[in-house]
């Protein structure tokens, strides 16, 4: 009885461990660093260099972390639900030289992150049906745009503890069909934005 009763155990455990795997309950973190190689593991120890590879690489549910620094990606493409965070908190993580293009019916979570610099729209939001954009404790500043959302997207966008300056075009410009929550946040760029 007790050998029977081990093995229906392992059996169980086998079950259970291969259903989560299966299931992708197992969400992948990744870490990036400008100090990364091309050829990193995305771990702690060896970071990726590249934002954009580390989105690729990301399963659905899966975070970025982004280690302290200035990132130069020409430009990220988000397909599926993931969460970027800065690892030491805000002012810490800056992304320079391209924006974010979200292309997701999915929640993507932005938490502490500078968006700077940028000669064109900081993030985009595509076309597509139930896309949502949470901002957490992010920064636009010196940008062409903060926030553009195509026209007739079906969105919801969470903004909260951010701040907006100086983005030389404007800070939000938001389609007609979307749902829009703006907390604790601050807008003090010089052109005006369309809401």
């Amino acid at each position: 009885f007790l050998v029977t009763m081990k093995t229906s155990v392992e059996i169980i455990l086998l079950f259970i461990t291969t259903s989560v795997l299966f299931l992708g309950i197992n969400a992948t973190v990744y870490y990036v660093s400008p100090e990364g190689t091309p050829f990193g593991t995305g771990t702690l120890s060896n970071p990726f260099q590249s934002i954009y590879y580390a989105v690729e690489m990301s399963a659905a549910g899966g975070t970025v972390i982004l280690m302290p620094g200035y990132y130069n990606d020409s430009f990220v493409y988000f397909s599926q639900s993931i969460q970027m965070e800065s690892m030491n908190g805000i002012g810490t993580s800056f992304i320079n030289s391209g924006g974010f293009y979200l292309n997701t019916t999915g929640t993507v979570t932005l938490k502490e992150i500078i968006f700077t610099n940028i000669s064109s729209v900081a993030i985009l939001i595509s076309p597509l049906n139930n896309t949502e954009l949470v901002i957490d404790g992010c920064g636009f500043v010196n940008n062409s745009q903060a926030l553009d959302v195509v026209e007739n997207s079906a969105y919801k966008l969470i903004i909260q503890n951010s701040y907006f300056s100086y983005n030389s075009e404007g800070d939000l410009f938001l389609g007609s069909t979307g749902n829009t929550s703006i907390m604790k946040s601050n807008f003090t760029s010089f052109a005006g934005s369309k809401q």
